[in-house]
């Protein structure tokens, strides 16, 4: 099977564009925890290195490492690469990550094309246990990939409970599992309960034993989801210490939509009215203090102009350019 990165250009998705960037104003809110320029990022930059060149841009982080599981790949990693600082680690993430010093604070995002499984938790025990205080981390997941391409040709959605079942194992399912829970909203949520009982498990082994001026606390800080094609939701907690609290509550993070303010909130979904150039432009013109019903004129407000209204300030930009 080929690599996403071979079917398609992931900077022409503008629900993930904005979503980058709703998570650069995230990490952006953690300056109260120390410089994030500071910060050392990881994620998976594959051909595009679309998120690198926003976080270094838009965060100042020069410290960046870019975990590629396409090892047959690495000399086109390497020539695509925007900046000679982004180190290319090659190998799956939960075999990479182990490996890595993690006394810096980090910046994750775990950008999986697929489903939450095993190596996925995997993943997220070892950045909670591991991370130093101040770090965040953002798990993306595909809700639309537990049956396989075969299994779709063939209409065996019924297997869709024993795939569950074999990508995420150790009895860490609910007993109540059913197939109707393995799809749309339902599916995101039972992988929201995965993560955040994950996170839970690992908080308490490193915590075992710790004084309470050492304890460390998960803070949720993005439930997002959206669709580009497929149903897509990223996750993110932030690890800090009890005293750091007053500083995180004074960032402003509780002030984006995005942020959760319990763990019964839906999810922030981002979705992007179909707009011309023009009609972006004209709206942005009257924003941001123009109420709906004065937009002008009207017949945008049936397009979309509160919901754009959203999103214009992380809102991409395509331009066609011939040099």
């Amino acid at each position: 099977m080929p690599a996403s990165y071979e079917k398609f250009d992931y900077t022409l998705r503008p629900a993930k564009s904005v979503e980058r960037r709703l998570i650069a104003e995230t990490v952006r809110k953690l300056s109260v925890l120390g410089d994030v320029s500071l910060y050392r990022y990881i994620g998976f930059g594959s051909v595009a290195f679309a998120d690198f060149v926003l976080f270094h841009k838009a965060l100042g982080i020069d410290d960046m490492i870019s975990v590629e599981r396409e090892e047959g790949d690495l000399p086109r990693f390497e020539f695509n690469k925007p900046f000679q600082g982004i180190v290319i680690e090659p190998g799956r993430s939960d075999n990479v990550l182990p490996r890595l010093d993690w006394r810096q604070k980090t910046f994750l995002w775990l950008d999986y094309e697929g489903p939450i499984d095993d190596a996925a938790l995997a993943d997220v025990d070892l950045f909670v246990t591991e991370a130093a205080v101040g770090s965040v981390a953002f798990v993306s997941a595909n809700a639309q990939a537990i049956l396989t391409d075969e299994m779709k040709k063939t209409h065996k959605s019924e297997r869709a409970l024993e795939r569950m079942s074999e990508l995420v194992t150790g009895g860490r399912l609910p007993t109540e599992l059913k197939p109707d829970d393995l799809h749309g909203t339902k599916l995101t949520t039972l992988f929201r309960q995965l993560i955040r009982d994950q996170i839970g498990r690992a908080l308490s082994a490193r915590n075992a034993g710790a004084s309470a001026a050492t304890r460390v606390f998960a803070k949720e800080v993005f439930d997002v989801e959206y669709r580009d094609g497929a149903r897509m939701m990223t996750f993110g907690f932030l690890i800090h210490r009890a005293d750091q609290r007053a500083l995180v509550a004074g960032s402003g993070l509780d002030n984006l939509d995005w942020v959760p303010k319990s763990a019964l909130d839906p999810p922030f979904s981002i979705e992007l009215p179909l707009l011309t150039v023009r009609e972006r432009r004209h709206l942005e013109g009257q924003f941001p203090y123009v109420k709906l019903d004065e937009v002008d004129p009207d017949w945008l407000r049936e397009l979309g102009a509160e919901q754009y209204r959203r999103f214009y300030r992380h809102y991409p930009n395509y331009v066609d350019l011939e040099m």
